[in-house]
């Protein structure tokens, strides 16, 4: 898998709005924290499902370098006034429209 088949799957996923949190890396179908890999996970942050898409239970840093470049292609997308800032912070301040936009940018810089 690649960077940018990482983004593409996070996108996938993340499409529906019914399928992104914030605050949480995941919620299962009550609202309740669970991890990102659990089958019982029903929505996802961009951290959580960076996970999800990519099977690993470990988030930032990671030694699996295709989850950290896709992380870095997402931060290389961020707007200008949330650089310098992190992901999870971004994911909670923003909309769900401005999360699947910060994807596609990052799929556009991959390519």
């Amino acid at each position: 898998m690649t960077p940018r088949e990482v983004l593409q799957g996070i996108r996938e996923l993340l499409t529906p709005a019914s399928a992104w949190t914030t605050t949480k890396y995941a919620k299962d179908r009550f609202g309740y924290s669970v991890r990102p890999y659990s089958k019982e996970a029903q929505c996802f942050c961009l951290l959580g499902a960076v996970c999800r898409v990519t099977a690993s239970s470990v988030v930032w840093p990671s030694e699996d370098t295709v989850q950290a470049d896709a992380i870095n292609l997402l931060i290389k997308a961020m707007p200008e006034h949330y650089r310098g800032s992190d992901l999870v912070r971004f994911n909670d301040l923003s909309t769900h429209e401005e999360v699947l936009a910060l994807i596609d940018r990052g799929i556009e810089i991959a390519t």
